[in-house]
Parts: structure tokens; C-alpha cells; sequence
């Protein structure tokens, strides 16, 4: 008896949803202006020099301490590391690329 009623009032409250979901405005990307992509553009070219210039040789420089305490082949390991961090960086820079019109 609890069935036929529960599954009327399921059905009604799940028409209600879609009617009110269906005049719910969608929801647009917020367009950035140029100047606020200009500095976007601006900081992460300089993280990425910054953590060239610095990351690179205290990179090495805590791979060699490391060598003296325990032999290793951790070049390679430095190579992984500083690959994903230059990948992380391009998807930055392709996210944050100027439009065709632009350049």
C-alpha cells in the first residue's frame, strides 16, 4: 500500500526537479580581461625562470650530497622530476595562450 503512494510522490518530486532545472540559466565562462591575462602571462614566465635558476642547481647540488651518503643513479630521477614540472608549466602556458587575433 506504502509502494504505489511512495512512487507517485517519487515521481512528482523528480518532475518538479527537471522542470526547475530546466529553467535554470547555464552557467557561462567568465571571460578574463586582456590585462588581467598579460599578468597572468607575466608571473608564470617568471616562475618558470625562477625555478630554472634556482631549482636547477640546488637540484644538483642536493644530488650530489645525496651520491656521497649513498650511491645512486639519481640523474635520472632529477630528469623525471624536472620533466613534470616543465609539463606542468606548458599546460600553464597553453591555458593561458593568446587568442589567434592577438599576437
Amino acid at each position: 500500500m506504502g509502494q504505489p503512494y511512495g512512487g507517485k510522490v517519487d515521481r512528482e518530486i523528480s518532475t518538479r526537479i527537471d522542470a526547475r532545472l530546466a529553467n535554470m540559466p547555464q552557467a557561462r565562462r567568465r571571460e578574463i580581461d586582456d590585462v588581467t591575462l598579460a599578468k597572468r602571462r607575466s608571473l608564470l614566465t617568471g616562475v618558470a625562470i625562477g625555478a630554472a635558476v634556482a631549482g636547477v642547481p640546488l637540484s644538483w647540488f642536493a644530488i650530489n650530497m645525496a651520491t656521497d651518503l649513498s650511491p645512486g643513479n639519481y640523474a635520472v630521477k632529477l630528469l623525471i622530476i624536472w620533466s613534470v614540472i616543465a609539463v606542468v608549466y606548458v599546460a600553464g602556458a597553453i591555458r593561458l595562450r593568446r587568442p589567434p587575433g592577438n599576437r
